[in-house]
């Protein structure tokens, strides 16, 4: 199991999410379906806060990468 650093993918939570969402974008899955399969509330992680933390930060990453994330993302994200 790999320690959480500093950085936003920086541990094993982070870099599994992170590497879904990708290989799921790459396979030609749309913004909808991304967005169903990897939503900001109702996650895995909603009720462990650390956790909850860096799956909100690594997938927000990831649909900035792609140009899905919006200003409520963003907000949601911040809050």
């Amino acid at each position: 199991m790999g320690l959480d650093g500093t950085k936003i993918l920086d541990g094993d939570t982070a870099w599994c999410e992170y590497n879904h969402f990708v290989d799921l974008y790459d396979e030609g899955y749309s913004f909808e379906q991304l967005r169903a399969k990897f939503p900001f509330i109702g996650s895995a992680y909603e009720n462990l806060k650390l956790d909850k933390e860096i799956y909100v930060t690594s997938i927000g990453l990831a649909y900035w990468e792609v140009g899905m994330l919006t200003e409520q993302d963003l907000a949601f994200i911040k809050r």
